[in-house]
Parts: C-alpha cells; sequence; structure tokens
C-alpha cells in the first residue's frame, strides 16, 4: 500500500518537473526572441546616429562655426525671422483673448 502511494507521489513530482521544464523552455525562447528585437533596435539606432553625425560633419564645413542652422536673434531665440514673427502674432492674439472686457 505505502509502495503504491509512493508510485503516484513520484509520478505527480514528475509532472511537475516536466511542466516546469517545458516554461523554462518556452521562456528562454521568449527571451531569446525579446533580446534579437532588442539587439535590432540597438542596430538601427546606432546606425541612424552614425549617419547624424557623418552628415554633422559634411554639414559642418558649409555653416558657421556655431553649427545653428539659424542665426541667433539679439532677443535670445532660436526661431528664423518668419517663426518669431508668427510667434509674436499668436501671443498678442492670446494676450487680446484673456484681457477681460
Amino acid at each position: 500500500m505505502l509502495w503504491f502511494s509512493q508510485k503516484r507521489e513520484i509520478e505527480e513530482l514528475q509532472r511537475r518537473v516536466d511542466k516546469l521544464e517545458s516554461v523554462s523552455k518556452s521562456l528562454d525562447l521568449e527571451w531569446s526572441s525579446t533580446y534579437d528585437k532588442f539587439r535590432a533596435i540597438l542596430a538601427r539606432i546606432a546606425k541612424r546616429q552614425e549617419r547624424v553625425d557623418a552628415s554633422d560633419v559634411s554639414a559642418s564645413g558649409s555653416q558657421e562655426p556655431d553649427g545653428n542652422a539659424f542665426p541667433q536673434n539679439p532677443s535670445g531665440s532660436s526661431l528664423d525671422p518668419r517663426r518669431t514673427a508668427l510667434q509674436q502674432r499668436i501671443l498678442e492674439r492670446r494676450a487680446r483673448v484673456m484681457r477681460p472686457s
């Protein structure tokens, strides 16, 4: 009688071990897939950064020494003159709307 009880326990333990091995293998496959995707994303980011750096180096010879696309306004804004004028109009319109009547 004792032997049958032990046999059931052993079979149950074997099922549990098999299930854990299966789960472990699936997690390992999932992690490998995730790691491969992550490496691919990092490689794309690195390539993009290299292209940006290369274009900055090639463009820096033809631009101003500070590398800005637009000259700095005396007000310290980094916007070009057209966008500065548009921003000023927007701010004036907001001031009119917010003014109590």
